[in-house]
C-alpha cells in the first residue's frame, strides 16, 4: 500500500543525513525562521531537505495539502533533525482541499526542553538549483544593525554602541583594561548569536549603559560629538546615566560605570 509519509530510510534521507552538517547548504539562522516563514521549492525527480543543525528535533508537523508531496523524516518524531520534500504526481482525495503553494507547520523542541514553531510555505517549480535543495537552520545569528536600543537621540544599533566605545577609548576616557570595556566587547561578541538584551544580561552591562553609549555613538556619527563624556575618575566631574547630554556645554559629562541605588 501506497504510503504518504514514513520512517524508512531511503536513498534520499542517506544522502542528506550522511554527515551531521550538510555540505553545500543554504544556512537560515533560527531568528530568521521564528520571524518569517521559509520558502522551499520543490522539482520533480530530487528531494528538497531542511535540516535541523541548532540543536532542535522535529516533535510535530503537518503538511497543510499533500495531493503532489511525498515527505518523511530522518528519525521518528522526537529524534528527526531534518525533513525531507519530494514532489509526486497530484493524487486527489475526496473531500481533500489543495492549494498551489501548501504550507508546513513544524514544532520542534531545543535540548534545554524550549519549543518552536516554524511555517515553511512549499513552491512548486520546474527547475530549482543544487544550492537550494538543501536548507540547514543553524543557531541565532544577528547583524549590528538588527540590534537596537532607544536612546534620548533615537534609535542606536550594535555598530552605534561600538563607535561610541571607540571614540570613549580614542580620546583616553576609557582604557582597554578597564572593567566596563571588557564587558562591552564581552556583549559586541554575544550579540552576534543572541538578543542585544540576553548580550547585555550575560556581560553584566546595565541597559541604562547602553543607552548612554547608543547617544556618543550617534553624535560621533553625526559629527557632532563636541563635549566630554570621561568616566568618573578622581577630580573629574560626572553626571549619572541617563540624565541628557547638553552638547552645549562642553564641562558635561557621563559615568558609563554602573551606578549603585542609593
Amino acid at each position: 500500500m501506497f504510503t504518504r509519509y514514513s520512517f524508512g530510510v531511503f536513498l534520499s534521507v542517506l544522502l542528506v543525513t550522511s554527515s551531521s552538517s550538510p555540505s553545500q547548504a543554504v544556512d537560515i539562522p533560527t531568528n530568521r525562521l521564528e520571524s518569517n516563514p521559509l520558502t522551499l521549492k520543490v522539482v520533480p525527480g530530487k528531494a528538497t531537505t531542511l535540516h535541523f543543525d541548532n540543536g532542535e528535533v522535529i516533535e510535530h508537523f503537518v503538511v497543510s495539502d499533500d495531493s503532489q508531496l511525498i515527505y518523511n523524516t530522518n528519525q521518528p518524531p522526537g529524534q528527526a533533525t531534518t525533513f525531507i520534500l519530494r514532489q509526486t504526481e497530484e493524487i486527489q482525495t475526496p473531500g481533500a482541499t489543495t492549494t498551489s503553494e501548501p504550507n508546513i507547520i513544524i514544532n520542534t523542541r531545543s535540548s534545554n526542553g524550549d519549543t518552536n514553531v516554524y511555517q515553511v510555505v512549499v513552491q512548486f517549480a520546474k527547475i530549482v538549483p543544487d544550492s537550494e535543495l538543501l536548507w540547514r537552520v543553524i543557531p541565532p545569528s544577528y547583524s549590528p544593525t538588527e540590534q537596537t536600543v532607544d536612546t534620548a537621540l533615537g534609535q542606536a544599533n550594535l555598530k552605534h554602541l561600538q563607535l561610541g566605545l571607540a571614540h570613549l577609548l580614542s580620546t583616553g576616557q576609557l582604557n582597554n583594561d578597564d572593567e566596563i570595556t571588557k564587558q562591552l566587547r564581552t556583549l559586541f561578541v554575544k550579540a552576534k548569536f543572541m538578543t542585544l538584551d540576553e548580550a547585555a544580561h550575560q556581560a553584566n552591562v546595565p541597559l541604562q549603559v547602553l543607552n548612554k553609549l547608543g547617544e556618543i555613538g550617534l553624535k560621533a556619527q553625526s559629527e557632532k560629538l563636541n563635549f566630554l563624556v570621561p568616566l568618573v575618575r578622581q577630580g573629574v566631574p560626572s553626571i549619572k546615566i541617563g540624565e541628557p547630554v547638553d552638547s552645549s556645554d562642553s564641562s558635561d559629562s557621563s559615568d558609563l560605570s554602573p551606578q549603585k541605588e542609593e
